[in-house]
């Protein structure tokens, strides 16, 4: 009988101690999904949502939403900034040409 009783409290410690690793990820994905649809236009928006992304990754968030996240955040660096690059790659007929689109 006393074994059983030891059994059920390891086991109803370990059962809370899952649901806690679960809550943190669930608030750590909850604050990306804000921080991404309200913040990611700011100075450094996008470094923040790669750090986020990152700290998802670290409490147990998946690979796939990783990896999503990061690639906004690289590319939410880019906001209201000039891609000169584009002038030295592309021809100047083809730039007009898309820029009419």
């Amino acid at each position: 009988m006393r074994v059983n009783h030891k059994r059920r409290i390891l086991v109803q410690r370990v059962l809370l101690i899952a649901w806690a690793v679960v809550g943190v990820a669930i608030i750590v994905s909850f604050v990306i999904v804000i921080w991404a649809a309200a913040f990611l236009g700011r100075r450094n928006g996008g470094l923040i949502l790669i750090l986020l992304s990152i700290m998802q990754l670290l409490v147990g968030g998946g690979l796939a939403p990783i990896s999503l996240s990061i690639a906004a955040g690289l590319v939410a660096t880019r906001i209201n900034k000039p891609l000169q690059w584009w002038r030295g790659y592309l021809l100047t007929n083809l730039r007009r040409l898309l820029a009419k689109l």
